[in-house]
């Protein structure tokens, strides 16, 4: 299957009509071509699928759908494995219900993660600010995007128009075209864009769409730009069982990491000279770095808590129970700028023990000693992580192979959960252990190696490792090399990056 954003190679379905198209901004190439033909819906995921088909040489809604959770389009596809950014859509598409019905309408669908996150500008014959306009679903019912130009009618007629859209991450900026104009007949800026899936779809007509053509960003950040020059993934030490939990001491100037199955915390210099931080660690899965103490947070799998190891190796529980059950099997962990800490908590741990809680969950430790329950919708939440600016916390989910973003309150609450990022492909491995650089790009472990995504979701690419990885960190004197559990090794790789980590504040210290 494709790898979003890493060889988007075209598709093309049958012979492509002909149109006349504006063209293509400077850095942008063709990544995918659809002209249907008749026979399948493979290119695309419909919602539903049984209101879609592949006839007469066009993408056809066949019914109109009834309204799910928001007011949004009733029917549309999207393309499967594409995840992107900066883009420009084109496309052909006439609407054939009899005019009487409702008014016309088409709908380009563009940063989907799923049915309640996405944006889509909404061509129609209607002048009001939600029938032609640019509009966000966010979790919640759509909102139109604040206009920056009088919206101007387009959608007149029964027959074909062509259609372009652009969007441009750095600004927020997003403008819908008709009929091959100069002039952007809708025009917005979304304050806080973020990557997806592309589609198409309507509200209340049965349509046809043709020539769709799909152009992203060439020139955006690469992981030529992220790594040294002639840098090489390199295994620094290996003979170990699994390797998890790596963090950076900088009062020492080592890795301090997890080998599970051998019970034990080690330490690796950047010689690669291997020493013993604790033994027994109860199984520690996942760790973080204090900085404030040089202690070092600890995800205990065996003891099912959460733990503070001090610089000598003595650990001091904070929490394990939520409402009088003991955790599953806490499994990685990070320090935000107030001095909480949010942990995950899958059953991967439990051996044949019987689960105390209801859900595999994320939760908050309060610098008080409190435990609450933040995240409670993913399937086996695994590796996490802030954003710089503290705003958003990631979550790798190691089955759905998704990595998620949620809402991150001024109560330390999150919400708003959309998917950020996919990260299927052949290779073994799953989404698991993550880290961040001070861009705000998340360098997250799966298959074949270190998928690296930018702040709003676009794969960057991947970092390929000889064994499968489970976690990562930046360390180093400068905080750019990355380290790499991964199996029996730990490997690294110099970057341009400087990793970050997050700083507690003073209201925040104990």
């Amino acid at each position: 299957m494709p790898l979003m954003g890493l060889a988007m190679t075209a598709i093309t379905l049958g012979t492509l009509s002909t149109v006349t198209l504006a063209p293509m901004p400077s850095g942008y190439e063709l990544a995918v071509s659809i002209d249907g033909t008749e026979g399948s819906l493979e290119r695309v995921e419909a919602r539903p699928s049984s209101e879609w088909n592949l006839a007469d040489g066009r993408l056809n809604i066949t019914a109109i759908g009834t309204q799910g959770a928001v007011r949004s389009p009733f029917s549309y596809v999207t393309l499967p494995g594409y995840w992107v950014g900066d883009l420009v859509l084109t496309f052909r598409a006439r609407c054939h219900t009899a005019p009487e019905v409702m008014g016309r309408d088409v709908c380009a669908i563009f940063g989907w993660s799923d049915d309640m996150h996405y944006t889509y500008v909404h061509f129609s014959n209607f002048t009001d600010a939600i029938h032609n306009a640019i509009l966000k679903v966010d979790g919640a019912d759509r909102a139109p995007l604040p206009p920056a130009a009088e919206p101007r009618a387009e959608l007149t007629g029964a027959g074909w128009h062509s259609f372009r859209v652009e969007r441009t991450m750095a600004d927020g900026m997003i403008r819908g075209y008709v009929d091959n104009s100069d002039t952007p007949c809708l025009v917005a800026r979304d304050p806080e864009p973020w990557a997806g899936r592309v589609g198409l779809g309507s509200f209340d007509d049965l349509a046809s769409f043709d020539d769709i053509r799909l152009y992203v960003r060439t020139d955006r950040t690469t992981l030529d730009d992220i790594l040294a020059p002639g840098a090489q993934v390199r295994q620094l030490a290996t003979g170990f069982v699994f390797t998890e939990g790596p963090s950076w001491d900088a009062r020492e100037g080592l890795l301090k990491f997890s080998d599970i199955p051998s019970n034990r915390i080690n330490t690796l210099t950047p010689e690669g000279e291997v020493g013993v931080f604790v033994e027994p660690s109860e199984q520690t899965n996942g760790t973080f770095y204090d900085a404030r103490d040089g202690s070092l947070l600890g995800c205990r799998h065996w003891a099912r808590d959460v733990v503070r190891y001090a610089p000598g190796g003595v650990a001091t529980v904070l929490a394990d129970t939520y409402r009088g059950g003991k955790f599953n099997s806490p499994n990685d962990c990070v320090l935000t700028p107030t001095g909480a800490i949010f942990f995950t908590d899958p059953a991967y741990g439990l051996g044949d023990r019987p689960s105390e809680q209801s859900v595999e969950a994320v939760y908050r430790l309060d610098p008080s000693g409190e435990v609450s329950r933040v995240i409670d919708d993913m399937t086996k939440p695994n590796g996490i992580y802030i954003s710089p600016d503290g705003r958003w916390l990631y979550v790798a989910d190691s089955i759905d192979q998704t990595i998620k973003a949620y809402r991150v309150g001024a109560d330390g609450s999150c919400s708003d959960g959309r998917v950020l990022g996919e990260l299927r492909a052949e290779e073994e491995g799953v989404p698991d252990g993550m880290t961040m650089d001070t861009h705000g790009r998340i360098y997250c472990t799966g298959s074949g190696g270190v998928w690296v995504f930018g702040p709003q979701g676009e794969l960057i690419g991947r970092i390929l490792v000889p064994e499968p990885p489970a976690n990562c960190t930046f360390g180093g004197r400068h905080l750019s090399t990355l380290y790499m559990t991964a199996r029996s090794s730990v490997y690294t790789v110099e970057t341009r990056a400087t990793g970050f980590m997050p700083p507690v504040t003073a209201s925040g210290a104990e």
